[in-house]
């Protein structure tokens, strides 16, 4: 019995041509067919904002976004600038010193000195007190939130946040930098280093028994305390 030869019928054709000529005509679809698919977006961009917020929703990044109330752009003790003013302070006044060697009254330059030390300290002092960070984060056991306040220094409190009585931020004139004052109903008054103005919806929503309010500053001039 002669077998159907169907290779060698289509062995002049393309290769695959046969097998779509039996497929059409069986009425069915090979399982290799090509199907052009309209396309509306890199796969690279796609898988990328895909990664992006799967990254986002793993971290909790948009978690630590959300609760955070104030971020100050420099957080660092400022050691090296202070110690840098106090040596260019010291090596000025001690050239004006030898300058006035033979003159009696020349203790003036060590006065000089000793105030300038002084005034260091007692704003390294006030300078590490100040807040860098503000967020709300969980109670302990369910409990409500808290308001952790952290400071130049490194030291960390909790507060309720109807506790709070007032905040206010004063607007830079110059740069797009705000300060922070916080009142809380025990009378204490916290400063904040400079940062990004935060909004102001965000605080009434935190604290809603506190005044919250901002104004510009009176000073015009960068670096000079409002």
């Amino acid at each position: 019995m002669d077998l159907p030869q169907v290779g060698g019928e289509f062995a002049d054709g393309p290769a695959g041509e046969g097998l779509a000529e039996l497929g059409r005509a069986g009425g069915g679809r090979l399982s290799n067919e090509v199907i052009e698919v309209p396309w509306t977006e890199p796969l690279w961009e796609a898988f990328s904002g895909l990664s992006t917020m799967t990254g986002t929703a793993h971290d909790g990044g948009m978690a630590a976004d959300e609760d955070l109330l104030w971020d100050a752009d420099d957080k660092t003790m400022q050691m090296v600038p202070r110690l840098r003013r106090v040596g260019v302070t010291a090596g000025c006044l001690g050239f004006l010193g030898l300058l006035q060697r033979t003159d009696s009254n020349a203790a003036w330059v060590l006065y000089v000195g000793a105030l300038h030390l002084l005034g260091e300290i007692a704003y390294w002092a006030w300078d590490r007190r100040r807040l860098i960070e503000a967020r709300i984060v969980p109670g302990e056991a369910d409990g409500p939130a808290r308001l952790r306040l952290r400071r130049v220094g490194g030291q960390i409190t909790e507060h309720d946040p109807y506790h709070v009585a007032r905040v206010l931020i004063i607007h830079d004139n110059v740069h797009d930098l705000a300060r922070l004052r916080l009142i809380l109903h025990s009378r204490q008054l916290l400063f904040g280093r400079a940062g990004r103005p935060p909004a102001l919806t965000t605080w009434r929503r935190t604290c809603p028994k506190a005044e919250v309010g901002d104004r510009a500053a009176h000073w015009g001039m960068p670096g000079i305390p409002d």
